[in-house]
C-alpha cells in the first residue's frame, strides 16, 4: 500500500480534469460520488468485490481535488463577476462624471452666450452713447465758440461804454454846476406838474426838498434859489388840505344806517268848510216864502257837497312791498359806495352827483319827519357841499425860472 502522506507531501500535478469544460462537470462529480460509496465493514463496492485500498484512497485524493478546484472555479467566477460589477460601476459612475461635466460645461457656455449677449448689447448702448457725447461736445464746443465771440464783442461793448462813462464823468466834473442846476429845474417842473394837475402836496414837497438837496451842495451861490424853494415848501405846508378820511368815515356810517331809516307812508289830510250863513228872508209875503224855500234848498245842496274835502298830493307815495323796499335801500347803499370811491379818487363831479340822488331819495321816500332821516339829510347836504380839492399855491410864481443848459451847447462839450 502507498502512504497516503507520501502522495500529500508530493506537489500538486495540473491536473487535466481544471480544463473541463464546465458542460461535464456533473458527470465527474457524479462518478467520484459512486466511487466514493464504500462501506466501512467490507471494503466492498457495488458488486460486493473487494476494493483495493490503494484505489479508495486515490478516489478520496481525487475529489477533494475536485471540490478544491469547483471553489476555486467559483471563487474566481465570484472574483470575475465581482470585478465585472466593480468594473460597470466605475463605468457607470465615469459616464455619470462625463454627463455632469458635459451639463456644467454647457451650463458655462450657455452662461458664457448670454455673457457675449449682454455684454454685445451694452457694447451697441455704449457706443449710441459715445456717439451721442461726441455730438454733444461738438456741440457744446460750438456753442462755446459762439459764446467767446458774444463775450468778445460784448467786451468790446463794455470798453467803449467805459471810454463813454468816462468822458461822461470827465463833462460832469467840468460841468458840475450845470448839472446840478438842470437836475433842480426839473425837480421845479415836477412840483408844479404834480401840484396844478393832480393835486399832490406830498409829492410835491418831495421834489421839492429833493432840488434844495442839490442846491445845498453848490455852496453860497445859491442861496436866492434855496430861499425861494423855502418859501414853496411852506406854502405848500400851509395849505389846508379837505379831511377826505373823516367824510370817507361819514360815508361809511350813512351805509350802516340806512336799514335803520323807516320810509314814508302814505297819508290823507281831512279839510273841513265852514258852512255860509242864511241871509234873513223876507218872510212877510208868499213870494218870499217861496225864495227863501229856493235860497234854503240851494244852500243845503251846497252844504253837503262842500261839508267834507278830500285832497291827495301830486304824487303821493305809495306803500312799496318789502323786496321794493328792500331794492331801494340797496340802490341807495350803492350810491354811498360810488360817492365813497369818487371821493376818494378825487372824481368830484361823481362824487356830487351820486350825494344829490341820496338826498332826494331820502326826501321822497323816506320819513323826514324822524331824527335820523334828518340828522343823515343834514350829513349828506354837509358832504356834498364840502371843498374836495384845496386851494394850492401857485409855484411858478415862487420857484425861479431856472431852466437846463441848451443840448446843443452839452453835445459839443461832449464831442
Amino acid at each position: 500500500m502507498t502512504d497516503p502522506s507520501r502522495n500529500n507531501d508530493k506537489p500538486d500535478e495540473p491536473s487535466t480534469e481544471s480544463t473541463v469544460d464546465e458542460s461535464t462537470r456533473p458527470q465527474a462529480e457524479t462518478a467520484a460520488a459512486e466511487s466514493d460509496a464504500v462501506t466501512p465493514e467490507g471494503g466492498q463496492g457495488n458488486g460486493g468485490a473487494p476494493v483495493p485500498a490503494t484505489g479508495a484512497a486515490d478516489g478520496g485524493d481525487g475529489g477533494n481535488r475536485r471540490a478544491l478546484t469547483t471553489a476555486t472555479v467559483a471563487l474566481i467566477v465570484a472574483l470575475l463577476v465581482l470585478v465585472a460589477v466593480a468594473v460597470g460601476g466605475w463605468w457607470l459612475w465615469d459616464r455619470l462624471q462625463a454627463l455632469e461635466d458635459a451639463s456644467d460645461e454647457y451650463a458655462e457656455r450657455m452662461e458664457v452666450a448670454e455673457l457675449r449677449e449682454q455684454l454685445s448689447s451694452r457694447d451697441e448702448r455704449l457706443t449710441g452713447r459715445v456717439d451721442n457725447l461726441s455730438e454733444e461736445h461738438a456741440s457744446h464746443v460750438r456753442s462755446l465758440a459762439r459764446a467767446e465771440e458774444s463775450m468778445e464783442t460784448i467786451r468790446e461793448s463794455q470798453r467803449r461804454a467805459d471810454e463813454q462813462m468816462d468822458r461822461i464823468e470827465e463833462l460832469a466834473a467840468a460841468h458840475r454846476d450845470d448839472w446840478i442846476h438842470a437836475e433842480a429845474a426839473y425837480l421845479y417842473g415836477i412840483a408844479r406838474y404834480r401840484t396844478r394837475f393832480h393835486g399832490d402836496v406830498d409829492g410835491a414837497l418831495q421834489a421839492l426838498k429833493e432840488a434844495d438837496r442839490l442846491l445845498e451842495e453848490l455852496g453860497g451861490e445859491t442861496v436866492e434859489q434855496r430861499q425861494a424853494v423855502a418859501d414853496a415848501i411852506n406854502a405848500l405846508l400851509d395849505v389846508r388840505r379837505p379831511d377826505r378820511e373823516g367824510m370817507a368815515g361819514d360815508l361809511r356810517g350813512l351805509i350802516r344806517a340806512i336799514d335803520t331809516w323807516p320810509l314814508k307812508q302814505p297819508e290823507r289830510r281831512v279839510e273841513t268848510g265852514e258852512v255860509p250863513r242864511q241871509r234873513e228872508a223876507e218872510l212877510d209875503s208868499l213870494e218870499g216864502w217861496a225864495d227863501a224855500g229856493v235860497r234854503a234848498w240851494e244852500q243845503f245842496r251846497e252844504a253837503i257837497g262842500s261839508l267834507v274835502v278830500v285832497r291827495r298830493d301830486e304824487a303821493p307815495p305809495r306803500l312799496m312791498a318789502p323786496e321794493e323796499s328792500h331794492y331801494l335801500r340797496e340802490n341807495l347803499r350803492l350810491k354811498l359806495l360810488t360817492a365813497r370811491l369818487a371821493l376818494l379818487d378825487g372824481e368830484t363831479a361823481i362824487y356830487r352827483d351820486s350825494l344829490a340822488d341820496v338826498e332826494d331819495w331820502l326826501e321822497r321816500h323816506f320819513e323826514t319827519d324822524d331824527d335820523s332821516v334828518r340828522e343823515a339829510l343834514s350829513t349828506v347836504r354837509d358832504l356834498r357841499d364840502a371843498r374836495l380839492t384845496a386851494d394850492l399855491p401857485d409855484l411858478g410864481e415862487i420857484l425861479p425860472d431856472h431852466r437846463a443848459p441848451a443840448r446843443g451847447a452839452t453835445r459839443e462839450d461832449a464831442e
